[in-house]
C-alpha cells in the first residue's frame, strides 16, 4: 500500500523485488507498506514515494523564431523535474536544461514552419503541452523604402515595406542602426535616418531572433541641389521661355522649379546636373531667384539673380546714321542707314 491505498497487478518477481501498479493520489511524499500474506507480517519504507504534480507551461520568453531553430527560449510554468525534456511540434529541443521547477531552457529544434505545439515531459512521464505556442517564421524580406533617398544630415523619416517583420526588428544604413524604429506591422516599418556621406548604401533589417536579410543599394544620401546658370537667362513675361538649368546634384526622381514664385513647367530630368523646363508667366523682373527641389527628399537650393522677365519690344523711334530722327522716310531707291531705338 501507499498511504494505505492498496497498489493493483501486484507481482513478486523474488524475495527483495516486487512490482506493482500505484494507486491515484495527490502530490505528497508517502510511506510504502508490504504485507505477507501468509502471516500478515508487515515492513514500513517511511517516506519512500512521491507523487509529483503534472508540469504545466505558461508562457515562453520567445514564441517564435527562424526556420532553422537553434534559439535559446524559456519555457515557463510550474513543476518541472530534473531531467524534464521539451518538445517543439513534438521535437525533442536539442538541449533542455531544468533551471528550476518553473523554467526550462530549450534549444529550438529544427527545421520548423509555421504554428507549433511545445511540450514538457517529466521523468515520471507526466507531461503537458501548450498548443500553438510557437512559431518558425522565415527571415525579414525589404522590398522597397520610401523615400529613396534623403539629406546627409540625416533626420528624415523612411518606411520600409516588406515581409517577415517583427517587433523589436532592428534596421541598418551602412552598419549604423536607424533611430526611433517604429513596427506598424509585419511588412511595413519605419524609422529616422542618421548622418551619412553622399552615397548609395545595403539596409540590413534583424529579428529579435537574430535572423536578417540585406537589401543592395536600397537607400541613397544626397547632397542638396545647386544651380549655377540657366540659359537663357531671360524670357517673356508670359513666359513659355524653354530654358536649361545647370548645376549640381540634380535626382533622377525629378525636380520643381520656380522663379521668384512663378512656376517652371514640364521639368524634364537630363543628368545630375542638367535639367529644362518652360517658365511661367510672370511680370517685368531682373536677376530674379530660381528655387530648385528635389522631388524624392524636398531639398532645395536658391541661386539669386539668375533670370530675368522682360517685356514685348517697344519702337521709340528711327535714326539715320549720325543722330538725327527720321520723319518722313528716305529715298525711294532705299539705301539709308537708319537706327532703330527703343526697349527690349
Amino acid at each position: 500500500t501507499i498511504d494505505g491505498n492498496p497498489c493493483t497487478s501486484v507481482s513478486i518477481v523474488n524475495s527483495t523485488t516486487i512490482t506493482c501498479i500505484t494507486p491515484s493520489n495527490v502530490s505528497g511524499v508517502y510511506d510504502i507498506v508490504v504485507t505477507n500474506t501468509d502471516d500478515n507480517q508487515s515492513g514500513t519504507g517511511s517516506a519512500l514515494f512521491t507523487y509529483n504534480p503534472s508540469p504545466t507551461i505558461s508562457s515562453l520568453s520567445l514564441n517564435y523564431g527562424s526556420l532553422a531553430g537553434g534559439e535559446v527560449i524559456s519555457i515557463n510554468g510550474t513543476n518541472f523535474l530534473t531531467g524534464a525534456t521539451a518538445y517543439i511540434d513534438n521535437v525533442a529541443c536539442a538541449t533542455s536544461n531544468v533551471m528550476s521547477t518553473t523554467q526550462i531552457d530549450c534549444t529550438v529544434p529544427g527545421p520548423g514552419l509555421g504554428l507549433t505545439d511545445v511540450k514538457v515531459e517529466n521523468v515520471d512521464a507526466q507531461e503537458f503541452t501548450l498548443s500553438s505556442a510557437y512559431t518558425y517564421r522565415p527571415a525579414p524580406m525589404i522590398s522597397s523604402v520610401s523615400p529613396i533617398a534623403g539629406p546627409l544630415s540625416g533626420g528624415q523619416t523612411i518606411t520600409f515595406t516588406g515581409t517577415g517583420f517583427m517587433p523589436s526588428l532592428d534596421f541598418e544604413i551602412n552598419g549604423t542602426s536607424c533611430s526611433s524604429i517604429n513596427y506598424i506591422d509585419s511588412m511595413t516599418a519605419t524609422c529616422v535616418t542618421n548622418t551619412e556621406a553622399a552615397s548609395q548604401y545595403d539596409v540590413i533589417v534583424t529579428n529579435l531572433d537574430t535572423q536578417t536579410t540585406t537589401a543592395t543599394n536600397l537607400y541613397e544620401y544626397i547632397p542638396a541641389p545647386t544651380v549655377t546658370s540657366i540659359s537663357p537667362a531671360f524670357g517673356d513675361i508670359l513666359g513659355g521661355t524653354a530654358i536649361t538649368v545647370t548645376g549640381t546634384n540634380f535626382h533622377s526622381s525629378g525636380q520643381t522649379a520656380t522663379i521668384d514664385g512663378a512656376v517652371c513647367s514640364s521639368p524634364t530630368y537630363i543628368n545630375a546636373t542638367t535639367f529644362t523646363c518652360i517658365t511661367g508667366a510672370h511680370a517685368v523682373g531682373s536677376n530674379l531667384t530660381m528655387v530648385v527641389t528635389n522631388f524624392v527628399d524636398g531639398q532645395v537650393s536658391t541661386a539669386g539673380g539668375s533670370f530675368s522677365y522682360k517685356g514685348p519690344p517697344t519702337l521709340t523711334e528711327i535714326q539715320v546714321t549720325g543722330g538725327g530722327t527720321v520723319i518722313d522716310g528716305g529715298s525711294d531707291s532705299g539705301g539709308n542707314t537708319i537706327r532703330f531705338v527703343g526697349i527690349n
